[in-house]
């Protein structure tokens, strides 16, 4: 079986394969997947949503096209009134495993650290302004990069998606923005002030083109 072509073919079919603009996109449903995407999808939920909130406040999934997959969400744990950063990833890449000779075992590697409640709001805040804007575009290309699955519970589940947002575009300035608070709350309990003003900064943006 020729898998470079799965690879390319994976890539080129993803329903979030578009020049990024300042807008996410919709989200494809299981109906318009094809069985090898539903399969890897469908491993990416058994393992790295193990033990994960299904409600979560606000989450980011970030599938990259040559390293591993990683899951991110903001949680309320109802049983304590605490916010939590979580991150769950695997040890070695799921996409690439399943098509070794001798396929790795997979294990989940997670991280969880507390953090304050206005820290959670803020970053739900800035996703679900975000997700205001989603709408389809019309122009679609490219072979390798990264898809970004944001989400926000809010009387049900809100979604959209971009696939590897260009520098200069509002898109890039949220997975920008969306990666350093990965790695600030997963070493302390409030954001720093600079990010925080640069959040604000681009909600106030992404508010004013809607």
């Amino acid at each position: 079986m020729n898998y470079r072509f799965l690879i390319t073919l994976f890539l080129s079919l993803s329903s979030s394969l578009a020049l990024a603009q300042d807008h996410l996109e919709p989200n494809s449903n299981i109906f318009e997947d094809y069985d090898f995407q539903y399969q890897y999808y469908s491993q990416i939920r058994d393992l790295l949503f193990e033990g994960l909130s299904d409600q979560p406040i606000s989450q980011l999934i970030i599938l990259p096209s040559f390293s591993k997959e990683l899951v991110w969400q903001i949680d309320n744990n109802q049983k304590d009134n605490k916010y939590y950063s979580i991150t769950s990833t695997a040890n070695h890449s799921i996409w690439y495993n399943q098509y070794e000779d001798k396929p790795k075992k997979l294990k989940q590697e997670i991280s969880r650290n507390e953090i304050t409640k206005e820290s959670a709001e803020l970053i739900r805040k800035l996703f679900l302004v975000a997700l205001k804007g989603v709408k389809y575009s019309d122009d679609r290309q490219g072979l390798d990069g990264t898809n970004y699955y944001f989400s926000v519970t809010e009387m049900g589940s809100k979604s959209g998606t971009i696939w590897s947002p260009r520098k200069g575009s509002k898109m890039r300035e949220l997975v920008d923005l969306s990666q350093r608070v990965i790695g600030e709350t997963q070493k302390q309990s409030n954001l720093s002030k600079s990010l925080i003003k640069d959040i604000n900064k681009l909600i106030s943006e992404l508010n004013n083109a809607h």
